[in-house]
């Protein structure tokens, strides 16, 4: 019997990311603490970190211009963002 729906992963609250595409920092700006894994057009993991709420920047300038990925998770959620560094 279905007894309700666990909304735990609906806190998640989507960062903002900009600019995008970028020349070599990008911000993220976000409303709960979060892990940040940065991926090149490979797949391959170049960057890791975790940050607080709030409004940080990722420096990509000493990455080749190219496609970067940015999965940005949190306890319930998680969210890929294509980001364009020239």
């Amino acid at each position: 019997q279905c007894t309700g729906i666990d909304k735990s992963g609906l806190a998640f609250t989507d960062p903002k990311i900009y600019p995008n595409p970028t020349n070599g920092n990008v911000f993220i700006e976000t409303e709960t603490k979060v892990q940040i894994s940065i991926f090149d057009n490979l797949g391959k993991l170049i960057s890791e970190k975790e940050i607080e709420k709030g409004v940080h920047s990722i420096n990509l300038s000493e990455y080749n211009g190219g496609v970067y990925f940015l999965k940005i998770s949190d306890a319930h959620s998680q969210k890929l963002v294509k980001v364009l560094k020239t």
